[in-house]
Formats: C-alpha cells, sequence, structure tokens
C-alpha cells in the first residue's frame, strides 16, 4: 500500500514539473558586449537577435532590449509573452507572423514593428485565438488578421501604413 502511495505522488510531481520544466524568461540584447545567439538567452549572455524566438518552449517570457531586430515567426506555442524591456522600444524589421496559435494566450507588448529598407513591414495574425497586442507601433506596416478570434489590440498605433483585416 505504502509502495503504491509513492509511485502515483512521485507520478503526479513528475507531470506537473515537466509542463514548465523549461519555460524560463529569455533576453535578447544586441547591444551586450557579453550577447550570443548560441548562448542560454540569459540576462547575463543574452541572444544577440530574435533567431531563437520560434524554439522558445511554450509558457516563456522574452524580454527584448532596445536595439533593431529581424521579425520572426511563431507557431505551435502556448502562453508566451514577447515585451520591451522597462522603457526600452525594441524595433522588428520586416514580418511578425503569430499563427497556428489554436488557444495560444499570446502577449505582444510595448514593440515597433517597422519597415525593412524598401520593404513594408507586416505584423500577421492568422489562425490565432487569445492574441494580445499592447503598445505596439507599426510604422510603414502592414497588419492583417485572418481566421483568428479573441485578438485584443489596445494602445497601439498603425501611421504610415495600411490596416487590413481579412475574415
Amino acid at each position: 500500500m505504502l509502495r503504491a502511495g509513492l509511485v502515483v505522488l512521485f507520478t503526479t510531481i513528475a507531470v506537473a514539473g515537466s509542463a514548465s520544466a523549461f519555460a524560463a524568461t529569455y533576453y535578447v540584447d544586441r547591444g551586450s558586449a557579453a550577447c550570443s545567439d548560441s548562448g542560454p538567452g540569459s540576462a547575463a549572455t543574452p541572444w544577440c537577435s530574435t533567431v531563437n524566438l520560434p524554439g522558445i518552449p511554450s509558457g516563456s517570457t522574452v524580454v527584448l532590449h532596445a536595439g533593431s531586430y529581424e521579425g520572426f515567426v511563431l507557431t505551435d506555442k502556448q502562453d508566451v509573452t514577447i515585451k520591451a524591456a522597462r522603457r526600452e522600444r525594441p524595433e522588428l524589421r520586416g514580418e511578425v507572423r503569430l499563427e497556428g496559435l489554436q488557444s495560444a494566450r499570446i502577449t505582444l507588448r510595448g514593440l515597433d514593428v517597422v519597415a525593412d529598407g524598401d520593404e513594408i513591414g507586416q505584423m500577421y495574425v492568422r489562425q490565432a485565438a487569445d492574441v494580445l497586442l499592447e503598445g505596439l507601433h507599426l510604422d510603414r506596416a502592414l497588419f492583417r488578421s485572418r481566421a483568428t478570434s479573441g485578438l485584443v489590440i489596445a494602445d497601439s498605433v498603425v501611421k504610415n501604413g495600411p490596416a487590413d483585416s481579412e475574415a
């Protein structure tokens, strides 16, 4: 009887702990002398670019420091927050895509999405649910949303570019 109880307790702890075992807070800071895209993405050794964002585990938070970064594509994630560091305005050039994120609870906060040279910038949300876009600035950028539910856009600005929403 005691052995069965220990097995159930151990299994419960292992399963409960595994859901967030790899979720963490990651940092991107191209201005840091210690940054490395092959590093851990920690505060001490942040990533230099957004190249690792598609590989972050669900449940993670990414803090972007001031600087200009390439856009990214985020798919198949849940409970992810990508936000600006306090009192900083990071800039994402080109395209930011959130797609295939059903029941995802994705938050983007305090970021600028801008054109990349002559190419217009894009903020694209497709087949996603429960997405919060807060405090975004889109400059010479197109916003598109398709087959998305629970999309909330708060305190955000689109300037010098069209906004487009498809059913």
